[in-house]
């Protein structure tokens, strides 16, 4: 400070006591004033106080993030693809239910509840939470409210897979289908049959590929084999028919990839007309790894009705859609004349 401010200064300090005396006084007419009037003391401070002083800064453990930030992006694009994957559960068990011909069981959410009203409740929770990602908002709150919709939709996610579809009169669990080795030549109707119990009579045709899969990026390491492939025949068993899977998976990892194939749910065959097919699986797979083969085998039996089976022995297959407990998977199939044979088989032998 130069030495002609010294009587500035001065001045001022007379007329804040002059200000203080008088707020004094009459403080209630003048406390609008009060914000604008610093404290002497304040004013008399070396520089490095001030510096020094509280300030509200925001703790590091509660830092702002935005939008734009990598980390938020990662986490509302995973949360959309969990989110698009239970709307799939959700549609394909919807579908199921419409298809289905039969009033199915809620299993493990409510006995006496409705498969049809829970499925709806939880498309529109899906709703819900897909319009809160994008409500989502460059403010304080953004980290707590991304928190609650993960945790959201985590809840969703597990009670969906809570909505069990079954037969409640029919238990197949206990059922064994014996699945003979794959027949590649020209298909020859060649039925198999078990009479050994007169009570139920069992007939079947002999296994064959029905489809193959593997990603682009992983048939460098698959040459001459695929990654999954599935072989199928089709049973009768005294009035009911079955389609019965074989799935290998070539990895020791299947069951982290794929989970399983729960009782109840949904096998979608889709025809080249656009028409749609659906099974059931009635018997639960879960996977048995052979580490010698390196391969995980899948072994689901699907009931199917008599009419839907009669649909297939008229129209070519164009895709097979499975549920898996980690979610809905589509495959093309190559083998698209391979239930007109199986069908037919059965159906043109013992109606």
């Amino acid at each position: 400070m130069k030495f002609k401010d010294i009587p500035i200064l001065i001045f001022v300090l007379s007329i804040f006591k002059i200000s203080t005396a008088f707020t004094q006084i009459n403080s209630d007419s003048i406390s609008s004033l009060a914000p604008s009037i610093e404290p002497v003391d304040s004013l008399l401070l070396p520089s490095a106080a001030l510096v020094e002083a509280p300030q509200n800064t925001p703790d590091s453990s509660h830092m702002i993030l935005a939008l734009t930030d990598p980390p938020v992006i990662a986490r509302i694009k995973a949360s959309t693809e969990r989110l698009n994957e239970i709307q799939k559960n959700i549609n394909q068990k919807q579908d199921a239910l419409r298809d289905g011909g039969k009033a199915f069981d809620l299993e493990e959410v409510s006995k006496a509840g409705d498969a049809s009203t829970e499925l709806e409740s939880s498309l529109q929770e899906a709703s819900i939470l897909r319009q809160a990602i994008h409500s989502l908002r460059d403010d304080e709150s953004l980290v707590d409210e991304l928190e609650y919709i993960e945790e959201s939709i985590e809840m969703l996610q597990a009670s969906v897979r809570q909505i069990v579809l079954s037969y409640p009169e029919e238990d197949l669990s206990e059922y064994t289908f014996e699945v003979v080795d794959p027949i590649t030549d020209a298909y020859d109707c060649n039925v198999i049959e078990n009479t050994t119990d007169k009570d139920n009579l069992m007939y079947s045709t002999h296994a064959a590929p029905l489809l193959a899969y593997t990603h682009p990026k992983l048939k460098p390491h698959f040459v001459g084999q695929d990654y999954l492939s599935t072989s199928a025949q089709v049973i009768k068993s005294g009035s009911n028919y079955f389609i019965a899977l074989s799935i290998q998976i070539r990895s020791n990892r299947a069951k982290e990839t794929f989970g399983g194939l729960e009782k109840g749910d949904a096998m979608r065959l889709q025809l080249i007309n656009g028409e749609t097919v659906i099974a059931y699986n009635m018997k639960r797979s879960f996977g048995i790894y052979d580490d010698i083969s390196n391969v995980t085998n899948y072994s689901p039996v699907y009931s199917i009705k008599k009419d839907y089976l009669k649909k297939l022995s008229n129209v070519e297959l164009d895709k097979v859609g499975l549920m898996w407990t980690t979610g809905y998977e589509d495959y093309e199939v190559y083998e698209i004349d391979f239930f007109v044979n199986h069908a037919n088989c059965i159906l043109g032998t013992y109606q």
